[in-house]
């Protein structure tokens, strides 16, 4: 059971002025309607331009505990990650990270991923995604459970199995909000950013410019079943700097990642990976 209705939400902010609905605009740069946000709520900073009401604690100041997250009450068995120092030698895939592309798209598949963001999904490569917390460094294989307190850093990208020098484009976006079983707000847009390159010496992918979503924490809702967050990384082409159909003012809420991939020319992912994390 939710703690927040999202229905009982939307009601009150109907008649309660000055309080942005769940999940609405509540600040950023050139912004000047409300700053409050319903209760239940908090006005949380994404970037520079854009706030957002999100459900709990704000991401921007989330401190990083050792607590175990609520286990997941989706009917998936979700296997269990593993915990590692990554060393990431050329060519040789990160510790606790996915070693086959069919393994990839198998999860995919199982776990309906492919079909919610309406893509072609054949990589040819391997994406893998570190975070590190508190000393330690997590990499994952696509579908295993990720604790939310391992999140708050940006993570490390790494590709292999292609020669390709770059550049790509990497999107992280959250197709469950507010719950998997009622999206009425997916796919939230967590992060997008390009002029990612390998480096020379290993094939960690290093960002030449700013992105145009900064990474944002995974904030699903209290009580929600685990969401699928997912990594999706595209070639780059060689116009996309000077794309808008995406800034950094837009609404990262009810993103068409299939439709933006398309308009921007990036073709199909070339690698993807996802988590599943609770609160």
């Amino acid at each position: 059971m939710l703690k927040i209705s999202v229905g009982f939400v939307f009601l009150a902010a109907t008649f309660a002025r000055g309080a942005q609905p769940l999940y609405g605009q509540c600040g950023g740069l050139g912004y000047t309607g409300d700053v409050t946000c319903v209760s239940g709520a908090v006005c949380t900073k994404v970037n520079e331009f854009y706030s957002q009401c999100l459900p709990g604690a704000p991401t921007s100041s989330t401190p990083i505990t050792t607590s175990t997250p609520t286990t997941p009450t989706s009917t998936t068995p979700i296997p269990t990650s593993t915990t590692t120092t990554v060393q990431v030698p050329s060519q040789t895939p990160i510790p606790g990270a996915d070693t086959s592309t069919a393994d990839v798209v198998s999860a995919f598949n199982q776990y309906n991923v492919t079909t919610r963001f309406g893509i072609t999904f054949n990589p040819t490569a391997i994406l893998g995604v570190a975070f590190t917390a508190g000393g330690q460094t997590l990499s994952f294989k696509a579908g295993q459970n990720v604790p939310r307190n391992m999140t708050a850093q940006t993570p490390q990208l790494s590709l292999w199995g292609t020669t390709d020098p770059g550049p790509f484009v990497i999107i992280m976006a959250d197709p469950d909000v507010p719950t998997p079983q009622n999206p009425t707000f997916g796919p939230v847009r967590h992060w997008l950013a390009g002029n990612l390159y390998p480096t020379r010496t290993s094939n960690v992918l290093t960002p030449t410019g700013t992105a145009i979503t900064p990474y944002f924490q995974p904030t699903p809702g209290t009580g929600s079943p685990a969401h699928r967050y997912t990594y999706l990384l595209y070639k780059q082409p060689a116009n996309f700097s000077q794309q808008t159909i995406v800034t950094s003012q837009t609404s990262i809420v009810n993103w068409n990642v299939s439709q933006f991939a398309s308009r921007a020319g990036l073709g199909d992912p070339i690698a993807g990976t996802f988590m599943m994390t609770t609160m």
